[in-house]
Order: structure tokens, then C-alpha cells, then sequence
């Protein structure tokens, strides 16, 4: 997946046209509406280019697109902003950085992030973007319908020639060492920010889908980390990366000082857009965005707990919460109503703290199950019901 836009306004504004010599590897053309260009299908809602637009775009191969037309003028051109999330274009011929690109929209900003995933959310100094470059789009939230109006490299006498505009400005967060995600670019994702004022700067912290593949990191500072989190790639669903919608995330934060991962128990979830979430887990929607505030990782249970999964009852995915208060042999395993062994999820040895597992159901019938840990001498079992 690309986001993609132009600063040239096309001599042939029909969509078919602006992509016909890249056809032959391309997949899909969306814009923020959700209308498509599919030319395998012979299918085109989308009909006419808009300047002020960025457009999703989905290759087959990797290829060159070229358009041909005349130069926009980004100080006379205005783009609306609707509240909320819009996809739209940059119309600056050069690069310039995020902060004075989007100047003109201050006050009622949120977030811009692009293609990458990286994000300048300026409410919590988060800046992993550095600059906005021509050819991309660019999502925007913005809290009431705005104006968008770039400003012309020239009027702020930056040597765009010189190296030093390619160095990030010193507020950009570092890149993760530890969590690497091997992926990402899904065409699908949302914005997490995890606020503690037990992580240090150059923790780490991690989100994990349901079949524990990595799909979202950061590295904290100032007592917060910013993580991009991918869903699914709607163009490959074979693939394990990426969450679905509504499936429970696992979050870990890999503490420097330590060299140690440890869970993320969640004190409190709040959407941008719903407000307080009564939620016991993180749970993955597309373009949500969430701050979530989490208890020390490395603090000690007083004692042996098993929480009732969430949800109960559940369908395909439910999250298990456990407490350990001293390093143990541990182990998790779900029975069906006969008592027959479904799987483990948990067999080793684990050091003292709060834990989380995602159970994943999809291909088990509906019914009662039950499921029992084992730490040391400490049993308990617990009901969950499977509702398809």
C-alpha cells in the first residue's frame, strides 16, 4: 500500500488515465470516501482526480507513476478538513517539516501520519515524522472542520539543498531496538499512546496480534511511547500480520535498565473520540486513537490472581489476565465441558508479575470452556463461554 498525492494539478484528470502506464501492476485506487478504482474488475468510482486529495494506492509490482499537468501554488490553495480523519494531499514542491507545514491548522490539529506509520502528534510532543515530502498523502485528524493551507518553502528561508534539513529535529522519537516490526504499510492502522511514569526513556513498548506477531512499537520518552498498530492488510488476509477488527492486544514493554520484558497492565483506556473506554484490554479498531495509562511493569503481586477473561462471552478472541507473586512453574491450559485438554497456552517457568494471554478460538464449536492455571502450589479455574 502507498499514500500517495501530487502537487501537480493533471492536463487529464480522468483516473484511468493518470494510472494507464502503471495498470499492468496495479491493484487497487482508493480515496478517503472509499470509493475504488479497480481496473481488474472494470470498476471506477472514483472517476476524476482531485488535487487536494491523497489517494491509497495498492501495487502488485513496484512501479514509476508520472503525471503531467500544471504546478499548484500551495499559498492560494485551500484544502477543507471535515473533523475527524481526512486523507489529503501535500502541494509543497520540497519537503518541509511537519510543524510549519501544517502551521495554518494549529488549533484544531491532532494527528498527521504517513504511509510509514510515523506521526506528529504535537498535544504529547510526539514528532516521528520530521518533515512532510512531495508524492505523499497524508492522514489528518482534526477536531472541528478546518482549512488546510501549506506554506511556500521559499517564505521561510530553508535551504532545503543542505543536509542537515534530511537530520530529524530533535524531538523525534528514536527508532525501536528490541521490537522490530517486520512488517508494515498495510493500508490499515490505528495510533496507540501508552503514558507511565514507570517506563524511562529508551524502554520499549510492544503490541502483539492474537497469533503473537509484533504489529506496533515505540520507544518511550518523557514517560510515554507513540505506537503505530497495523490491522490487517485488506489485499493479503493470508497473512498472520496485522489485527482484525476487535481482536484483543497483547501490550509488553522491554525495560532497558533490566535488559527484561515484562506484561503492560492497563490502568485506564481513553479513545480521542469516545472518550473513557470501560475496557480491560486494548482491542484493535481501524484509525481509533487511544491513550492508554499502565501500572509499573516490573511491580510485584501481593498474590495469586486469574481474572475472568474479556470479553465473556467472546467470538473468535477473548484476553486472560494472571498474577504471579513469586518466580513459579506456570501453566495455562483450556478444557472443554468433558474435561478434555483444548490447548496450553501457558507451560513455563515465569518471574513475578502481571500476565496476559490471548486465546484465539476460531476454529473450536460454541460451548462452555474451562480454563485452570497452575503456579506452585496455587489452582484455580474459570468459566468462559464461547458465543458464535
Amino acid at each position: 500500500w502507498n499514500n500517495i498525492s501530487s502537487f501537480i494539478k493533471p492536463t487529464d484528470d480522468d483516473i484511468s488515465a493518470i494510472f494507464k502506464d502503471v495498470k499492468p501492476n496495479l491493484g487497487l485506487v482508493t480515496n478517503n470516501e472509499g470509493d475504488v478504482y479497480w481496473p481488474l474488475y472494470d470498476i471506477n468510482d472514483i472517476g476524476t482526480w482531485n488535487s487536494h486529495e491523497g489517494y491509497q494506492v495498492y501495487m502488485n509490482e513496484s512501479d514509476t507513476l508520472i503525471i503531467f499537468g500544471e504546478q499548484l501554488d500551495p499559498e492560494t490553495t485551500s484544502i477543507r478538513l471535515s473533523r475527524g480523519w481526512n486523507l489529503k494531499s501535500y502541494l509543497p514542491d520540497q519537503q518541509l517539516p511537519v510543524d510549519i507545514a501544517v502551521n495554518s491548522i494549529a488549533s484544531s490539529l491532532e494527528i498527521v501520519t504517513n504511509n510509514a506509520g510515523e506521526i506528529y502528534w504535537p498535544a504529547y510532543d510526539v514528532n516521528t515524522m520530521g518533515y512532510m515530502q512531495p508524492g505523499e498523502g497524508y492522514k489528518i485528524f482534526v477536531h472541528n472542520s478546518s482549512t488546510l493551507v501549506y506554506p511556500s518553502v521559499s517564505s521561510h528561508n530553508l535551504r532545503i539543498a543542505d543536509a542537515s534539513i534530511n537530520n530529524p529535529t530533535s524531538n523525534v522519537s528514536t527508532t525501536p531496538e528490541y521490537y522490530i516490526v517486520q512488517s508494515g504499510s498495510t493500508g490499515s492502522n490505528s495510533f496507540l499512546l501508552i503514558q507511565s511514569d514507570h517506563l524511562q526513556d529508551g524502554d520499549e513498548v510492544g503490541v502483539w496480534n492474537t497469533d503473537n506477531v509484533l504489529i506496533g512499537s515505540g520507544v518511550v520518552t518523557n514517560g510515554k511511547a507513540a505506537l503505530t498498530v497495523w490491522g490487517k492488510n485488506k489485499m493479503e488476509l493470508e497473512s498472520n500480520f496485522g489485527a482484525q477488527q476487535g481482536d484483543p492486544l497483547r501490550l509488553t514493554a522491554w525495560l532497558l535498565t533490566d535488559n527484561e520484558e515484562f506484561p503492560l497492565t492497563l490502568e485506564s483506556l481513553v479513545c480521542l473520540i469516545r472518550g473513557e473506554l470501560d475496557d480491560s484490554v486494548v482491542r484493535y479498531e481501524e484509525t481509533m486513537v487511544i491513550i492508554a495509562s499502565v501500572r509499573d511493569p516490573s511491580a510485584i503481586p501481593d498474590r495469586y490472581t486469574l481474572q475472568q477473561n474479556y470479553p465473556n462471552p467472546f467470538n473468535p478472541t477473548t484476553a486472560i489476565q494472571y498474577a504471579i507473586p513469586r518466580y513459579e512453574s506456570v501453566s495455562l491450559v483450556v478444557y472443554n465441558l468433558l474435561g478434555q485438554k483444548i490447548t496450553t497456552l501457558v507451560d513455563e517457568k515465569q518471574r513475578a508479575g502481571q500476565y496476559e494471554v490471548v486465546f484465539k478460538a476460531d476454529k473450536l464449536a460454541s460451548g462452555v470452556y474451562f480454563y485452570r492455571l497452575n503456579a506452585g502450589h496455587y489452582t484455580e479455574v474459570r468459566r468462559m463461554i464461547l458465543l458464535r
